[in-house]
């Protein structure tokens, strides 16, 4: 059965980056808030690639491709160019220890992309945790600019791989379930213009081919398996003119029998506890 480190190795490799993500560790973001702890690699193809809950990795990799025209997916951290480096900014807003929020800003000629991320974690023991993204997209260009934004996640509930099941519901909503831990991501707005749920690796190969993709719709549910999913959106920008996608996701714990209705339950308490 494939591992964690297997799964990174295959990304390195989709990417033409190596196999190796030590060489960016001391490019780590780390966000932590009472039980949680999130680990992002702003200029390495694994983006986001720990999530922690009371000590338990739920996750391999969640991260951001871009293509331009009918032009090739390329990974977001390609932006990180020594021309324009990745700009970043890690913060503390509620005086609990460690940094929660980290907001990155990407420059290229064209355009800008900044995400923004908040981290916020239940009690110690609970289980529960929740991560709050907001994604900008700013037009550079004298003419409209035609983008499309993709999210990969692959994530590995319970710290397990091969025996998740995923679904897509309503366009805008990913949920997987192993084994008593649930996880929902809900895009507020926009809707997605297009996603996906496969098994590990076929929608990586898709957004690292070298070549112009779709997401393919197919909203499964699908597994037990090393299930993935995708969201993309496609923007036409104005000149002068940005894009913002707002989304939200949780995981928490719950006492099997655990169901994949129990997920929209969990992410509504998440949400409510965030604002609270």
């Amino acid at each position: 059965m494939i591992n964690r480190m297997m799964k990174r190795i295959v990304l390195g490799l989709a990417l033409g980056l190596g196999v190796s993500f030590a060489s960016q560790a001391d490019a780590a973001v780390i966000l932590e808030d009472r039980n949680s702890k999130v680990v992002i690699d702003p200029s390495g193809p694994g983006g986001m690639h720990t999530w922690e809950v009371d000590g338990v990795d739920h996750l391999a990799s969640q991260w951001f491709f871009l293509r331009v025209g009918d032009g090739p997916e390329v990974s977001l951290d390609e932006l990180d160019t020594l021309d324009n480096p990745v700009q970043i900014l890690a913060s503390d807003g509620n005086g609990r220890p460690g940094n929660e929020r980290v907001f990155m800003q990407y420059t290229t000629d064209d355009y800008i992309v900044e995400v923004d991320y908040l981290l916020t974690g239940g009690q110690v023991g609970s289980k529960v945790s929740d991560v709050a993204e907001i994604i900008t997209i700013i037009n550079l260009k004298d003419t409209v600019l035609d983008i499309s934004l993709f999210q990969y996640s692959d994530f590995d509930l319970g710290g397990t791989i091969g025996d998740d099941t995923v679904r897509i519901s309503g366009g805008n909503t990913a949920q997987q379930h192993d084994s008593g831990t649930v996880m929902s991501e809900t895009v507020v707005t926009p809707l997605p213009t297009h996603f996906e749920v496969a098994l590990f690796s076929d929608t990586l190969d898709k957004l690292t081919d070298g070549d112009k993709d779709d997401l393919n719709d197919f909203a499964g549910p699908l597994g037990p398996g090393d299930g993935t999913w995708a969201f993309q959106w496609d923007f036409e920008i104005g000149v002068a003119d940005s894009v913002i996608v707002s989304k939200d996701k949780g995981i928490a714990v719950v006492p099997e029998p655990a169901t994949m209705s129990l997920l929209g339950l969990a992410a509504f308490g998440l949400i409510r506890r965030r604002t609270a």
